[in-house]
């Protein structure tokens, strides 16, 4: 897969192709923010590669934005199956709002004892201005200074059950431990 957009595109043009979708199958999109909380496998994902190298660097990121924890992205889908008025939507999955900042000191706070450990120096915002111009840095710059909220389009769809942005980083970050993906016993994560 090169881009979830990419593929998400392909498969609404294969859903709204009434040729090539000749049972009238529904489709709904959801597309979560940062995903937390603990997982079913015992490799590696795309968070947990961030949660490590988070704490790989001696900054504290004040870059804003949303997590959602693993647990309401899969009852989200099921709610979304059964609720026909989604058919035909894309749902953001954002659960929480949080700052790289605030996972890292999540992090190497309830976890020193197992020696989770990290610098945590700031970065203040106006330090990354020249970005600005760069794709990567229009995108980011408003997360950077704060600017960034959310409010879903289909609120009705699914009320989240796990909002306690603490309580999913401690979940992630222990089941992360036990299966040796990060602190002093960690295996390479691909």
């Amino acid at each position: 897969m090169k881009s979830k957009t990419v593929e998400e595109r392909r498969a609404w043009e294969l859903i709204n192709d009434a040729q090539k979708n000749v049972h009238d199958v529904k489709m709904t999109a959801i597309n979560p923010a940062f995903v937390l909380g603990p997982s079913l496998v015992p490799w590696a994902r795309y968070s947990a590669i961030q949660m490590k190298q988070l704490l790989q660097i001696p900054f504290a990121l004040p870059m804003q934005g949303y997590a959602v924890d693993v647990r309401d992205v899969a009852a989200m889908q099921v709610a979304l199956m059964q609720t026909d008025a989604a058919d035909g939507t894309r749902n953001l999955a954002m659960g929480m709002p949080m700052s790289m900042a605030d996972l890292k000191r999540i992090m190497v706070t309830d976890f020193r004892d197992q020696s989770i450990r990290s610098a945590m120096i700031p970065i203040p915002a106006w330090l990354l201005l020249p970005l600005r111009g760069t794709t990567t840095g229009a995108d980011f710059y408003p997360r950077f200074k704060g600017q960034v909220t959310y409010q879903p389009l289909h609120p009705e769809f699914y009320q989240y059950q796990y909002t306690n942005l603490r309580v999913s980083v401690d979940e992630m970050m222990t089941q992360l431990l036990k299966d040796k993906q990060i602190g002093p016993q960690q295996q390479k994560i691909t």
